[in-house]
């Protein structure tokens, strides 16, 4: 939850909720920036992880300190075993000496500096051996340069060299304490190192000369949150959503503490307005134990345009048997459909085989995310959540339309019998042909209705499903994802277009065959 908005594209979560092409552009320049600030031997140690996308996406919201911050402890697994129970999470208690260790009135630049100095000196000699070197030997490299540094010390951090990162960061805010971007991550850093009572005075230093900017009120609000002052923390975090509504961090953090407080509407709130504007794990898991029947798919649906991926709408059905004068053509028309639809299933059928067999002859491996490879957490994660919720929602809408049409059908099947066989017995010719045309409409109103909510179903979900499950199947390449989803759809949907491509036909009492041929009647060969 805490927020760290540096020059490295890959830093911004929020851009994790993006499509594919906007997510490898912004890899794509990630890596250039690491090239370009990357050219001695100790900086490439220190980011040498930054290109591993599992790492980095995992790690961008991971701490590993002991602080009792729900807002640090709580990580990027979607197995909510990971966390523990949740109900359990809790913000630190209040504590005094930390709170009576932040200076009461707002830093001069004076002030900062030899606070930022004091730092400095008292963690080299408390970190490990040879980081305090490793870092001036960084500083001299880029030549004291509080950009470079600063970006180098954000790296760091997210490839667990977060010693380095945490020194290298309050070096960077002491070469050039009027770059407010540099200041801000080392705030931040120093929140998730768990020293907030260090970042507090940093922070408000900040504030006073950027009252409404949200990064930093959001970090402010985390500091606070961290020490266990919630109430302080939510008014950081309140005038933070104030200028930025939608940021992820404050409302997840904002839902955690009105959760704690018991403000389960606030809480489910805030933690829906985070999810919508950006998936995090910690919102989702927290909501669903307060509201075990949420969904996140509506939440994310409005940030997302499909593409379309197969063109359900070239098929066309045939009109419905209406009359007995045109059952014999009516009859005709739906067989070479359903034959069409045959060769398409086959054709579609066939593909599927192949490549399954291509597949199960590949050598047996584990997903691995690649260097350029955007499927990783938590991206992947909300992939496959989105995949699994939008796949139910399709298949529980097929199964209420297909079990309503079947119910009404066989009831009016029992009617028209019924009348049909008292017909039989006593009626004429002409009356069981009235009954017939009297019937058939109904039918053809029924058919049609399952035909039409059938398709327009498939039409809702057909590229949503393959949407997600693309993105879900990405880190194991295309070849699976067509095996496994894409082609099944396809051939899910030809095999409804085959179910529902029926007609009810009745034959007149007497009638004479028709001389029309098979092949006048085919429907041609489908684009």
């Amino acid at each position: 939850m805490k927020k760290i908005i540096a020059l490295i594209p890959f830093l911004l979560l929020r851009a994790l909720c993006n499509a594919q092409t906007d997510l490898d552009k912004m890899m794509k320049t990630a890596q250039e920036q690491m090239k370009k600030y990357t050219t001695d031997t100790n900086a490439i140690k220190m980011v040498k992880g930054a290109m591993d996308q599992q790492k980095k996406s995992f790690d961008s919201t991971k701490n590993k300190t002991t602080n009792n911050n729900p807002g640090q402890i709580i990580q990027a697994s979607y197995d909510p075993g990971d966390y523990g129970n949740v109900d359990n999470w809790k913000f630190p208690p209040k504590n005094a000496a930390k709170m009576a260790a932040i200076p009461k009135k707002v830093f001069t630049k004076t002030e900062l500096l030899s606070f930022l100095n004091d730092l400095y000196t008292q963690l080299s000699k408390k970190l490990p051996p040879g980081v305090a070197a490793s870092v001036q030997s960084l500083a001299n490299r880029y030549q004291n340069d509080a950009n470079k540094m600063g970006m180098l010390a954000v790296s760091g951090w997210y490839t667990d060299h977060r010693e380095e990162g945490l020194l290298l960061i309050i070096k960077a805010a002491l070469t050039d304490p009027g770059n407010n971007l540099v200041l801000n991550n080392c705030g931040a850093i120093l929140n998730m190192s768990g020293i907030e009572f260090k970042a507090a005075p940093l922070l408000r230093y900040l504030v006073q000369s950027n009252p409404d900017d949200p990064m930093v009120l959001n970090n402010l609000g985390q500091t606070y949150a961290g020490l266990g002052e919630t109430d302080t923390a939510m008014y950081y975090l309140g005038r933070c959503l104030k200028s930025d509504p939608d940021n992820i961090e404050a409302n997840n953090t904002c839902g955690q503490i009105e959760a704690v407080k018991g403000h389960t509407e606030k809480a489910v709130s805030y933690f829906e307005k985070s999810i919508k504007n950006g998936y995090n794990t910690p919102a989702e898991l927290k909501l669903k134990r307060i509201k075990p029947e949420t969904k996140i798919a509506p939440l994310i649906r409005p940030r997302i345009k499909l593409p379309e991926y197969f063109n359900q709408f070239q098929y066309k059905l045939p009109a419905q048997c209406t009359s007995i004068n045109n059952a014999v053509q009516a009859e005709a028309e739906y067989n070479a459909f359903n034959a069409e639809i045959e060769r398409e299933l086959k054709k579609f059928g066939g593909e599927l085989a192949q490549l399954a067999l291509k597949v199960q002859g590949m050598t047996a491996h584990s997903p691995k995310f690649a260097k350029d490879d955007f499927a990783a957490q938590p991206y992947k994660e909300l992939c496959s959540i989105m995949a699994g919720e939008v796949r139910s929602e399709f298949q529980n809408g097929m199964f209420q339309y297909d079990k309503k049409f079947f119910d009404d059908w066989s009831n009016l099947e029992i009617e028209y019998q019924a009348k049909y066989k008292a017909l039989e017995a006593q009626g004429t010719c002409e009356e069981r042909n009235a009954l017939a045309n009297k019937y058939l409409p109904k039918y053809a109103m029924l058919m049609e209705d399952w035909q039409e909510k059938c398709q327009d179903h498939f039409k809702k979900y057909f590229d949503e499903v393959i949407y997600w499950e693309y993105l879900s199947f990405h880190s194991l390449g295309n070849d699976y994802f067509l095996m496994n989803s894409f082609y099944p759809m396809v051939i899910q949907y030809l095999g409804m277009l085959g179910r529902v491509g029926k007609t009810k036909i009745i034959l007149p009492c007497e009638y004479t065959e028709t001389t029309a041929t098979a092949d006048s009647l085919a429907i041609g060969e489908f684009e």
